[in-house]
C-alpha cells in the first residue's frame, strides 16, 4: 500500500494533509477522546467536554487558565516525532518539485511548526497563543502567563487562542476560506491520526470523497474503513517516514 500512496503523491500537482491528535499521541500528548482523553490534575478528573468551553471560561476564567497552563506544560515537554518531521519533509519535497502543499491540523500543540512545517493552518488554534475574550480583532499574541492577562487594548481578560466545543469555526481566525479553496482545488488528501469527529475535518474529507479525488488514510485504527481504497493501517511514525524514503 505504501508504494501505491507514493505513486499517487508523485502524480498529484497539489497535496493537502489533514492531521489530528493521533499524530501527537506518539509524542506523549493525550488525545481528547477515549480513556487517554481524560486530563488528570491532582485528585480531580477534568474532561475536555466540560473544561474546553467558552461558557466555562466566562464563569471561571482563572480555573480554565490553570487547566490550560497545565496543558501547555505537557505540550512544552513533548518533542515532535518522526511523523511530524516526515510531514515537514513532504512539504520540502513539494517545494522542490513544483507541487502545491498545505497542512491543515486539528492539533494545538505547535509540534508541526517545531518540526519545520511552514504552509499550515491550525484550525483549532494554538495553545501557546491567546486573544481578547471580548473582541477578536484585538488580536492574539504568544502567551506568557507571568504577564497580566488583561487585553492591552480594551482591558477584557485574554483567553486561550483555541476553538472550544461550544464555538463555531471563525472564518478569519482559522483561515477557513483558504482551507475550502484547497479542498476544492487540491488533487490528493492525506488523512492522518484523526477520528473526524469535528465539522471542518469531516467536511474536508466529504468534499474529496464527493469529487472522487484520492484520499489516503494513515491510522492504526482506520475510521474510513472500506469507504476508500488507500488505507495504511500503521502508525504515522513508521508509515510517513517510509513514504518519504520512497519519494526520495
Amino acid at each position: 500500500m505504501i508504494d501505491r500512496v507514493v505513486e499517487e503523491i508523485k502524480k498529484a500537482k497539489s497535496i493537502l494533509v489533514l492531521t489530528g491528535a493521533g499524530l501527537s499521541a506518539d509524542s506523549g500528548i493525550p488525545t481528547f477522546r477515549g480513556e487517554e482523553g481524560i486530563w488528570v490534575k491532582g485528585s480531580k478528573n477534568y474532561y475536555p467536554e466540560e473544561m474546553a468551553r467558552y461558557s466555562s471560561f466566562m464563569k471561571t476564567p482563572e480555573t480554565i487558565w490553570e487547566w490550560y497552563k497545565y496543558r501547555q506544560e505537557i505540550c512544552s515537554r513533548a518533542e515532535f516525532n518522526h511523523g511530524h518531521k516526515a510531514i515537514a519533509q513532504l512539504e520540502e519535497y513539494c517545494e522542490q518539485n513544483g507541487k502545491e502543499f498545505l497542512l491543515v491540523t486539528q492539533n494545538v500543540d505547535d509540534l508541526h511548526r517545531r518540526a519545520g512545517s511552514k504552509r499550515m493552518v491550525e484550525i483549532h488554534g494554538n495553545i501557546f497563543k491567546m486573544r481578547c475574550s471580548s473582541r477578536s480583532e484585538h488580536s492574539y499574541r504568544i502567551v506568557d502567563l507571568s504577564d497580566d492577562l488583561s487585553c492591552p487594548t480594551c482591558g477584557a481578560i485574554m483567553r486561550p487562542h483555541v476553538l472550544w466545543f461550544d464555538e463555531y469555526y471563525d472564518q478569519e481566525l482559522f483561515s477557513i476560506p483558504r482551507i475550502m479553496r484547497a479542498t476544492e482545488d487540491y488533487d490528493i488528501l492525506l488523512v492522518i491520526g484523526t477520528t473526524l469527529q469535528t465539522t471542518m475535518p469531516y467536511q474536508i474529507v466529504s468534499t474529496f470523497y464527493r469529487y472522487g479525488k484520492p484520499i489516503v488514510e494513515i491510522n492504526p485504527a482506520p475510521v474510513l474503513g472500506d469507504q476508500i481504497e488507500l488505507v495504511v493501517a500503521e502508525s504515522s511514525t513508521t508509515a510517513l517516514p517510509a513514504i518519504i524514503s520512497k519519494l526520495k
